[in-house]
């Protein structure tokens, strides 16, 4: 587990029609999925949890699916999810969590 990567999380969030506040979360509420705890690793479940996230509830659909993989973005929702600049795999968006993929090709610190 790499806990430096919690804090190169960053949301894009698609305005469009209304004004809309920034999306609030801090590197504390970037959790691996399973534990709960800080600490990310590439190719493992991971969960954002914060305010104005989405700006819809969205999960993944057998459709969202291409070629068994899971998509960059929920169409729709209107939220990608990068990890050190990388854009990760979503499955579930809500305005208070985000479910992710961290990306299998993300580079651990010590390479």
């Amino acid at each position: 587990f790499v806990p430096q990567l919690a804090v190169s999380v960053a949301l894009l969030l698609a305005f469009c029609c209304a004004e809309r506040t920034a999306p609030v979360y801090s590197a504390a509420s970037v959790v691996h999925a399973a534990t709960g705890l800080p600490l990310l690793a590439p190719d493992t479940f991971a969960s954002i949890y914060g305010q104005g996230l989405a700006f819809t509830t969205r999960q993944l659909r057998p459709a969202d699916l291409d070629s068994g993989l899971l998509p960059l973005h929920l169409p729709g929702s209107g939220v990608r999810v990068y990890v050190g600049g990388i854009s990760a795999p979503v499955w579930f968006v809500s305005p208070t969590q985000i479910n992710f993929l961290v990306p299998p090709s993300l580079p651990t610190p010590s390479e």
